[in-house]
């Protein structure tokens, strides 16, 4: 079972190099709807945020947030707890949320994210200096050229249910001449 996290948002988006751990204590907020690509005219880093209750209907063992793509580096705070930091976001991807997750009452989910500068180093020295940033330059990681200019939860967001003992993931492995395979 699941539960879409969709819609309506809050936005405070700023052109620091870094997102930081939390949002800053005084983030302006603006009204935003997710999914949804930003510009990174404004800045280059983004924290979203949703108050959300977990409705009756969903219930299970574990709990997890499923991101279907974000660009480019996302961080997840719920109810204050840390929950998870990926940095190659535009890869669907879960984090198990069950430790902070309330199940009675309101959580607030918070989401930073962080546009290819996440990669380049020697470009957020740049910026935080107040120098002109390269696009591309001194990169330690894949950056497209349709990640240029955008941010944001790009894809559906999801509140999913899964069972204490699951399969996770599954790789199948043949060997031909044996005429057989494996699952690992």
């Amino acid at each position: 079972r699941r539960f879409s996290l969709n819609g309506e948002w809050q936005l405070h988006q700023f052109l620091g190099p870094d997102t930081g751990e939390r949002p800053p204590a005084d983030a302006e907020w603006s009204e935003t709807h997710v999914p949804r690509e930003l510009s990174n005219q404004t800045g280059h880093c983004a924290w979203l945020r949703r108050a959300f209750s977990v409705p009756s209907f969903l219930s299970g063992e574990r709990y997890v947030l499923f991101f279907d793509h974000t660009l480019c580096e996302v961080r997840v705070v719920l109810n204050g707890i840390p929950v998870g930091f990926r940095k190659y976001g535009s890869e669907p991807f879960e984090l198990d949320i069950t430790d902070a997750l309330k199940l009675e009452g309101t959580n607030t989910l918070e989401v930073a994210v962080r546009d290819w500068i996440a990669y380049s180093p020697k470009n957020q020295e740049r910026l935080a200096n107040g120098e002109k940033i390269i696009f591309k330059d001194h990169m330690t990681g894949p950056a497209g050229y349709t990640m240029r200019s955008y941010l944001g939860i790009r894809g559906p967001v999801w509140l999913e249910t899964r069972p204490q003992i699951h399969v996770a993931d599954v790789d199948v492995v043949t060997r031909v001449k044996e005429k057989r395979f494996e699952l690992r």
